[in-house]
C-alpha cells in the first residue's frame, strides 16, 4: 500500500508494523524496497497510539498552564524549555516552547560507564536526570510521558529488528548498536503570536 503524493512528490509505501512483527514476507520487502528507495516510510497498525495520545492530552495540559508552574520543572535539556531558552539548529527557538525527557533510568545499562564516563557526551546526554512537573501541578503527566517513552522506544528496537530481517542479517545485528541509543521525546508548543504583518 502507498499513501497519496501530492503534486511532484514521491510516493510514501505503507507497511504494517503487525506484519513486521509476525516477520510477513511481502512486509518485510516493502520495508527493505522503500527504505532502499524513497527512505521513509508511513508505518501503520504499530500499537502505540493509546500511549502517544496520552502523552499528547498531559502535554497540552501543561503548556496551557501558568509560567510559574511550568518553571518548576525547567531545564536546559531535559525538563520544560520557555520560548528561547535554548540554542537550536533545527527550528527557531523563539517560537516554540516544549518539554523534553531523555532516557529513562530504568533503560540505561547498569554498571556501564558509558553514561557515567568522564566524557563530555556522557555528561551532555546522561549527565542531567530528567526534570519532571510536580504531580499536583500536573497530574499523571510524568506516567503518562514514561509510557509514551517507553512505547517508542520498543517500537524503535521492533522496527530495527524487522530491518535486520529484511536485509537477512542476524536478528540481534543493530542491538549493540541500540543499546547505548541517545534519544529524546520532545512535545513543542508554539504560543499565538500578535501579527507583525508581512
Amino acid at each position: 500500500e502507498t499513501a497519496t503524493p501530492g503534486p511532484g512528490a514521491m510516493p510514501l509505501p505503507s507497511v504494517s508494523m503487525a506484519a513486521l512483527r509476525s516477520r510477513d514476507a511481502a512486509a518485510l520487502e516493502a520495508l527493505r524496497a522503500s527504505l532502499s528507495s524513497v527512505g521513509f516510510l508511513h508505518l501503520s497498525d504499530h500499537g502505540i497510539a493509546s500511549e502517544v495520545l496520552g502523552a499528547l492530552s498531559v502535554a497540552r495540559a501543561f503548556f496551557e498552564s501558568d509560567e510559574d508552574t511550568k518553571s518548576k520543572a525547567a531545564h536546559p535539556r531535559k525538563g520544560f524549555i520557555p520560548v528561547d531558552g535554548c540554542v537550536n539548529a533545527v527550528r527557531p527557538p523563539h517560537l516554540h516552547e516544549k518539554f523534553s525527557c531523555g532516557r529513562l533510568a530504568d533503560s540505561l545499562v547498569a554498571g556501564d560507564p558509558y553514561y557515567s564516563g568522564p566524557s563530555d557526551e556522557a555528561a551532555l546526554y546522561f549527565g542531567d536526570a530528567n526534570q519532571w512537573p510536580d504531580e499536583a501541578d500536573a497530574p499523571g503527566f510524568r506516567a503518562a510521558y514514561e509510557a509514551a517513552y517507553r512505547a517508542f522506544e520498543g517500537l524503535c528496537l521492533d522496527l530495527h529488528a524487522a530491518v535486520a530481517a529484511a536485509l537477512r542479517l542476524p536478528p540481534d545485528f543493530f542491538d549493540a548498536a541500540l543499546r547505548r541509543h541517545v534519544t529524546n521525546l520532545c512535545a513543542l508548543h508554539y504560543p499565538a503570536r500578535p501579527y507583525q504583518g508581512l
